[in-house]
């Protein structure tokens, strides 16, 4: 409903694309639609803005409208669930920008970070799931198979999964020596935190984030 009233009141790029960081199930509809027949020749993708230029606001609009009427209450997803994959797409685009990724690798760690839990979301083999959608072979391979990819990515996945079981010695053997010292490390995950809490509003985030 906030993305609707958002695209009726004629919201600029970066507002839209904000409203769809916050919501993986939607940033993953919306990137298999604008993949779909409809918008003709497959591309690569590599952020939700684009996917949004790609699409139009006329055939966003019509879209969330029916999204509105398809919702219901007994919608699966869990609040902590998504609470989760925010924190991950966040913490990971923070982790690209301290090591000192462009704008297009920050915005590929977000998405990859959005990406990487479909399966726990929908249930069904991440594989599955990504194959409809144009994200490229390396940004994919950094997904599926992220200890042997070449994209960066790959490391940032592998070094947030360390950070979210707390494992200091995953932290170090996956992370990359791009000269990142501990404390601007610590600010990354605390400005990722910071984030997801508010998004979520509700102080029981904060005191995952704490611990």
């Amino acid at each position: 409903m906030r993305l609707l009233e958002l695209v009726h009141a004629d919201a600029d790029l970066h507002e839209l694309e904000a409203a769809f960081r916050e919501d993986a199930a939607l940033s993953y509809q919306l990137l298999r639609l604008v993949n779909s027949a409809a918008f003709g020749a497959r591309r690569e993708i590599t952020s939700y803005g684009q996917a949004i230029l790609m699409m139009g606001r006329k055939p966003l609009k019509r879209w969330l409208h029916l999204l509105v009427f398809a919702a219901g209450d007994d919608d699966a997803r869990g609040a902590m669930l998504q609470m989760d994959v925010a924190l991950r797409a966040r913490g990971m685009e923070a982790l690209a920008q301290g090591a000192g990724l462009d704008r297009v690798g920050q915005d590929q760690a977000f998405m990859a970070g959005m990406l990487s839990r479909l399966d726990v979301l929908f249930g069904q083999p991440l594989p599955d799931l990504l194959r409809p959608l144009a994200i490229g072979d390396d940004l994919r391979d950094a997904l599926l198979v992220p200890d042997q990819a070449a994209h960066p990515v790959g490391a940032l996945l592998r070094t947030w999964q360390a950070v979210e079981a707390r494992a200091l010695d995953g932290v170090t053997r996956h992370w990359p020596a791009w000269g990142m010292e501990g404390p601007r490390f610590q600010a990354c995950i605390l400005a990722a935190c910071h984030w997801t809490l508010d998004l979520i509003g509700a102080g029981a985030g904060r005191e995952r984030c704490a611990g």
